[in-house]
């Protein structure tokens, strides 16, 4: 959720609240989000053959307690009046938000049959393109368009907060389906 969010609305935020060069946005939020991006979707692979299926709820846990973590670094990007800050606290929510996806499709893979796996793993990815990716950056840049009369350059940043809710209702559901996993 706040991955499509930063690639959506990050750069215009920093532009917005730094006023400064796009050229000095793309290179630090692309530069980071690219590193963080693919080094937290690595680690949590390597994660999920770590620990194993046997305690594979514990993935699902740490992947719930680090997107609740994201929400503290939602927070710092916004209120910080430093760039960098900015910048490196967008970068870490991507990577800690971007942990999901290895280990959301071993989980479909390892609770399908065999002959349902392909399209579990379809049908998951389908949903997080329709639902995340479709309907929350619109829906972010909306809210700031409405906010914006009251709030100024503000309003961006405000409106980003829309995927905090979001957030914990996704990490709700990896502590949900970690306590299923433990009874299966």
């Amino acid at each position: 959720i706040a991955t499509s969010v930063i690639t959506s609305w990050g750069p215009s935020f920093l532009l917005r609240k730094f006023d400064i060069s796009a050229g000095v946005v793309g290179l630090n939020l692309g530069l980071g989000v690219a590193v963080l991006g693919s080094v937290s979707v690595l680690f949590s692979g390597w994660m999920v053959n770590r620990i194993g299926l046997p305690r594979f709820s514990k993935s699902l846990r740490l992947v719930a307690l680090l997107q609740i973590a994201g929400i503290g670094c939602l927070l710092l990007a916004i209120l910080s009046t430093s760039f960098m800050v900015s910048v490196i606290s967008l970068c870490v929510l991507f990577g800690l938000t971007n942990l999901y996806l290895p280990i959301q499709l071993a989980t479909v893979q390892n609770h399908l049959p065999a002959n349902m796996r392909a399209t579990g793993a379809a049908v998951s990815s389908l949903v997080v393109v329709l639902v995340v990716q479709s309907a929350i950056p619109p829906l972010v840049g909306t809210l700031s368009d409405w906010l914006q009369p009251r709030f100024g350059v503000q309003s961006l940043g405000l409106s980003m907060l829309v995927v905090v809710p979001a957030i914990l209702l996704s990490a709700l559901q990896y502590f949900r389906v970690a306590a299923l996993t433990d009874r299966s």
